[in-house]
C-alpha cells in the first residue's frame, strides 16, 4: 500500500518554515487521472503529478535510518548510535497525538541521517484500554526478534490503534517472525510489566501526564510539527543540521 511518505519527498509533504496561515495545516489532496497518473495538490501552494505505474514505486525501501540496541541502557534506538541528540518520547501505541509525531520523527530522520537517536518510553494512558497489552506484546518481540521488528511492531500497533485485540497483537508479532506462543505466554504472564512501570515512573519524575511528551536531551520540548522539531535540533546540531529537500 502506497502512503504519501511513498510519493513525495520531505520537503514536498510539508508547508513551508514560515507559513503561518490555517491553509498551511490543511492536508494535501489527490486527484486520479487518465493512464494511471496520480495528482497531488499541496494548499499551500503548487502540485505534483506521480505515474503509478511505474515499477520503482513498488519495490520495497530501505530505511535511511538504524536500528539497534543502546549497550549501556539496553533500551532499543532508531537512529544514529553515536548521535548528538536524544529525543525520548513517552508515548502510548494507542494515542493517535503519539502516532502523529512519530510521522514527524521519521522524516526528522530522513532529513538527519546521522546526529538523532529516538528512544520510546511505555507510557499507556488508562483511558487506551489495549495500551498496555499492546506494550507487553511489543517488549515480547524485542526479546525475541530484536530492535528493527520492535520498531516496525511499534507501528503496526499505531496505524491499527482501534484493531487491536489480543488475537490481532500474536498476528502481528508472527508476521515479524516472533512466536507467537512466546508472545501470549509473555503477555499472560505479564513478564514486561516491571518495565513499563519503570517507563512510567521515569516519566512521572519529569512531570509527565499525557502523551505524546518528548523530551531533547533530557529538555521537554514540542511534540507535534516537523518545523518546530527542527527549531529545537538547530541549536543542538548546529552545523550538522542538514538542510530539506
Amino acid at each position: 500500500r502506497l502512503t504519501l511518505r511513498d510519493l513525495t519527498t520531505v520537503g514536498e509533504r510539508h508547508a513551508p518554515e514560515n507559513c503561518r496561515r490555517a491553509i498551511c495545516r490543511a492536508r494535501v489532496t489527490y486527484q486520479f487521472k487518465v493512464g494511471g497518473k496520480l495528482e497531488l495538490k499541496f494548499p499551500w501552494g503548487g502540485s505534483k503529478t506521480v505515474d503509478l505505474t511505474r515499477p520503482a514505486l513498488l519495490r520495497k525501501k530501505r530505511t535511511p535510518w538504524r536500528y539497534g540496541v543502546d549497550k549501556r541502557t539496553r533500551r532499543p534506538f532508531m537512529g544514529d548510535p553515536r548521535a548528538k541528540v536524544t529525543l525520548e518520547i513517552y508515548g502510548g501505541v494507542q494515542c493517535p497525538f503519539t502516532a502523529r509525531f512519530m510521522g514527524v520523527v521519521k522524516d526528522l530522520l530522513s532529513v538527519q541521517k546521522r546526529g538523532i537517536k529516538v528512544v520510546f518510553m511505555d507510557f499507556p494512558l488508562r483511558y487506551h484500554r489495549m495500551g498496555r497489552r499492546g506494550a507487553l506484546a511489543a517488549r515480547s518481540v524485542l526479546a525475541q526478534k530484536g530492535a528493527r521488528a520492535y520498531w516496525l511492531y511499534l507501528e503496526r500497533l499505531m496505524a491499527n490503534k482501534r484493531r487491536i485485540t489480543d488475537a490481532r497483537l500474536l498476528t502481528w508479532a508472527k508476521a515479524l517472525g516472533a512466536d507467537p506462543t512466546k508472545v501470549k505466554a509473555d503477555l499472560d504472564a505479564k513478564k514486561y510489566e516491571a518495565a513499563i512501570q519503570a517507563d512510567i515512573a521515569a516519566g512521572k519524575a519529569k512531570g509527565v501526564k499525557g502523551t505524546p511528551s518528548v523530551y531533547y536531551n533530557g529538555t521537554r520540548g514540542p511534540h507535534y510539527g516537523f518545523w518546530k522539531a527542527r527549531s529545537i535540533l538547530k541549536p543542538l546540531l548546529g552545523r550538522r543540521l542538514r538542510k530539506v529537500r
